[in-house]
């Protein structure tokens, strides 16, 4: 399986489905995201931040084990 952790920042995110995309920081085509992937809190917002892992599907690239990057204040 071709799997790799990458960041991204979120483009799109509809909150009545569930899902949106990633655009991630290498490029490349976004990557679908579904609530069910997203550990900790269980949406995101249009500019968040995230460290995910991709994987291709039938479907095209899909976002797995979904996690905000929470950056400290200075």
């Amino acid at each position: 399986m071709n799997e790799r952790m990458e960041e991204g920042t979120v483009t799109h995110w509809l909150d009545g489905r569930g899902y949106g995309f990633i655009r991630p920081d290498l490029g490349g085509d976004d990557v679908f995201v579904n609530v069910r992937q997203v550990e900790g809190e269980s949406y995101l917002r249009e500019g968040d931040r995230v460290r995910f892992e991709s994987r291709p599907t039938e479907r095209g690239l899909r976002a797995f084990q979904v996690r905000r990057i929470v950056e400290e204040a200075a």
